[in-house]
């Protein structure tokens, strides 16, 4: 074993998963310092992962990863993710930055805290490099807003990443961090994650804490280079006992259902097609009603966002978003929550005697990165086209977006998985064994 790093060698292009990282950290192979100092080389030069970022902490990020150094020559790291360089969306709060939730105008003073999620980042050990993109509030599902230009979408960069995490996973997509903090009230960690190649993982609602600013909506997730970084954050967030690296892979065949919604997705024969493969036989489907899941969520919605109004002006297809809460009354509110405890009640009856429910994560293709939502679209319904991600949302269950390769226009496509209200980690183990077998499956037709 060397005294020293045995290179500063440049930051790989693909995501580098946090335990690979560690392992290499560990065996003094690489130095924190020298690989978060790269991070921060290629955020500042631009491109896609120079668009992930609204923020960086430069000074902040050098000194801890410094202080990693230390533990790491004295075989002492301060805890799991000592070194490690993550991001936060920039709607949570991270002591000492400011947030400034994806707004234009002058910046907000920094915050007195940290949220839940990143003080569970920092007793880790973790480097927090910066702040991520977002929409307005994260209200949209892309990443487009007064904050400054559209965040690129790192494989075909005339698309959008998705959003409104769109800079969180870009961020990982681009090697800046195998970890990245995000928030989901529609799909917006999910929607990201599959159009840029990264694990998206939404927890059963409140299992990861919000802090004030959660609602019947959104939950606190993670973007990451593997699913073993998913389930390592999500020990660390519930205090759970660390998953073996690397974790063992089941033995037995995923028993999967394929729910059939109301909106089907252009890539509905690619990932039933795959995902026979990989399972050596069909996915039986099973027909979920979604009645009136979008009209719900465009009601919780709207009147979620109407307070916003009295902040100020508003990017303008926000305004008209939290100006339709004005109109929702409290009859439709009620009539929103009997919507969500049917549909719970419909997802959970999906999901009895199988492991898990497996869909596409998006039912459209990307669309342009500068547009907030596809062309075509009818104002009020703005966000049906994410009806297989905001189901979920509206119901509490887990569900993670897995890569399984590219669908037909090139952009990466992802697989969802939905499992059972607290069940996670044995969803996120299952989502692992998808993973491996399509990694098997790529690997075994790429060898001559």
């Amino acid at each position: 074993m060397t005294s020293e790093p045995l290179s500063a060698e440049p930051l790989s292009a693909e995501p580098l998963s946090a335990h690979l990282l560690l392992g290499r950290y560990s065996r003094r192979e690489l130095r924190p310092s020298d690989h978060v100092a790269a991070v921060l080389d290629r955020i500042d030069a631009g491109g896609p992962a120079g668009s992930a970022y609204v923020l960086l902490d430069r000074a902040g990020a050098m000194a801890a990863a410094r202080r990693a150094d230390a533990e790491f020559r004295d075989g002492r790291p301060a805890g799991p993710l000592s070194g490690v360089p993550v991001s936060v969306k920039d709607l949570l709060d991270v002591a000492g930055l400011p947030t400034g939730r994806g707004r234009g105008g002058p910046a907000p003073g920094p915050a007195t805290h940290d949220s839940p999620v990143v003080a569970v980042l920092r007793r880790a050990g973790a480097v927090i490099v910066g702040k991520t993109r977002t929409s307005e509030d994260g209200w949209s599902a892309s990443t487009v807003g007064p904050s400054g230009p559209a965040t690129v979408n790192p494989v075909c960069p005339d698309r959008t990443s998705g959003g409104s995490s769109g800079g969180a996973a870009v961020a990982v997509a681009t090697g800046t961090g195998p970890i990245a903090i995000g928030t989901d009230g529609a799909g917006s960690v999910r929607i990201p994650a599959a159009w840029c190649g990264v694990v998206g993982f939404k927890p059963t609602w409140q299992r990861w804490d919000y802090g004030p600013r959660g609602d019947r909506l959104s939950h606190v997730g993670s973007l990451t280079a593997s699913v073993e970084d998913a389930l390592l954050m999500d020990a660390l967030v519930t205090s759970g006992p660390l998953p073996p690296v690397p974790a063992p892979r089941p033995a037995r065949r995923p028993d999967l259902v394929w729910p059939v919604l109301s909106r089907a997705s252009h890539l509905d024969a690619t990932l039933r097609e795959r995902l026979a493969g990989l399972l050596d036989g069909p996915v039986p489907e099973v027909r979920l009603d979604t009645g009136d899941a979008h009209r719900a969520l465009a009601d919780l919605l709207s009147a979620g966002e109407y307070p916003r109004l009295a902040d100020g002006p508003l990017w303008p297809g926000h305004d008209q978003v939290a100006r339709w809460g004005a109109d929702v009354p409290e009859s439709g509110l009620r009539a929103a929550e009997a919507t969500c405890r049917r549909l719970t009640a419909a997802v959970d009856e999906a999901l009895a005697g199988h492991d898990a429910l497996a869909l596409p994560t998006v039912a459209v293709p990307a669309f342009g990165r500068d547009e907030e939502f596809p062309a075509g679209t009818a104002a009020r319904d703005w966000l049906a086209w994410a009806e297989h991600t905001f189901v979920t949302n509206l119901t509490g269950h887990p569900a993670v977006s897995v890569p399984l390769g590219t669908g037909p226009d090139g952009v990466p496509a992802g697989l969802q998985l939905i499992g059972r209200r607290g069940g996670d980690r044995a969803l996120l183990s299952l989502a692992r064994d998808v993973r491996d077998r399509w990694e098997t499956r790529t690997t075994r037709k790429a060898t001559p």
